[in-house]
């Protein structure tokens, strides 16, 4: 017969090589399964940051172009305004140069600005590069000259004033009028 200590050292060692025998076959029989499944395509990877700072910049230009569309025909009533160069003709150039009965040029008005606490507001209103206070409950500008404004409301962001041709302007923050 073996001793004991026989017996443990076979055992170990029948351990160990049943261990290396299956540590060899799983791999082969992993990866013949492996060939079966279908594998999820990978998401598709962000772009990269400099592709989107040029969209950015790209969306800016254009609105800084509308802008400035929007600021040459808000001014094409002065004498000195230049016409825009996209899409003109000579003989647009010629209608847009001779007097025609177009309404009365508007202003140009910004409030800049409304503070104050609970009902006691004030409008401050940029009006042809002249500024007015407006306070809450008086008509007539408190400072500066009101150029024929008076203060209806103060409701913010929004102030609304009427003109003397009777008509009616809401003017908000960060907007210039028509």
């Amino acid at each position: 017969m073996y001793s004991r200590r026989e017996t443990s050292l076979r055992n170990r060692l029948a351990l160990c090589l049943a261990g290396l025998a299956l540590a060899i076959a799983l791999p082969a029989g992993v990866s013949a399964q492996s060939d079966n499944l279908s594998v999820a395509p990978e998401a598709p990877a962000a772009p990269p940051s400099h592709l989107v700072r040029e969209l950015l910049e790209h969306d800016a230009k254009q609105a800084l172009a509308i802008e400035r569309e929007k600021s040459k025909t808000a001014f094409a009533g002065t004498p000195l305004a230049v016409p825009s160069v996209t899409g003109i003709t000579p003989a647009d150039a010629e209608q847009a140069a001779a007097p025609s009965a177009s309404p009365p040029k508007q202003r140009l008005a910004r409030l800049i600005a409304i503070v104050g606490v609970g009902r006691h507001l004030a409008a401050h209103v940029q009006l042809e590069n002249r500024q007015a206070v407006y306070l809450t409950g008086k008509a007539a500008p408190v400072t500066g000259a009101g150029q024929g404004l008076r203060l209806l409301e103060i409701s913010p962001p929004c102030a609304t004033f009427l003109s003397q041709e009777e008509e009616t302007f809401t003017y908000c923050l960060d907007e210039r009028a028509p």
